[in-house]
């Protein structure tokens, strides 16, 4: 059996050179595994975050898993708006379980199936072509988004 390390990965996002976020992912079985997103306010709302976690979010696919589960912060709209956009559904609410600032806290589970990511990240993959091909077209491509497997 593969050691816990084996089944976690964990990707650095960047954007024009700079550090934004990560992404981590843990297989927890062969059907299911469990992502978390951590970004800089300043990289929210941008779209970097997005098609840097579609590129992360497609290789835990990748991997062989058919659903990924992703724990929020109730309060957190804006990795929630993130997750929604990546195909995640609000699954539940996990009542005060967690404390934020010494406080009892909401955390929200969201859903995301395989199948339904793969449609939406196809349609996805298109646009952004488009948006890169009219960028270099423009002479405007001023934005790099990558992802890098963290070491």
């Amino acid at each position: 059996m593969s050691s816990k390390w084996d089944q976690q990965k964990t990707w650095a996002i960047y954007g024009d050179g700079e550090l934004g976020g990560l992404a981590t992912f843990e297989q927890l079985s062969g059907w299911r595994g469990t992502a978390h997103v951590l970004l800089k306010p300043d990289f929210q709302g941008k779209g970097v975050a997005l098609r840097a976690c579609r590129h992360a979010v497609a290789e835990m696919f990748g991997l062989g898993v058919q659903k990924l589960e992703f724990w929020v912060i109730a309060r957190n709209l804006a990795i929630g708006s993130l997750l929604t956009n990546l195909g995640a559904t609000r699954e539940g609410t996990l009542r005060e379980h967690t404390l934020v600032g010494g406080k009892p806290t909401d955390v929200w589970v969201y859903g995301l199936l395989k199948a339904k990511f793969e449609g939406k990240h196809e349609l996805s993959i298109r646009v952004e072509q488009l948006d890169q091909q009219q960028q270099h077209a423009d002479h405007d491509a001023d934005r790099v988004v990558a992802v890098q497997p963290a070491e």
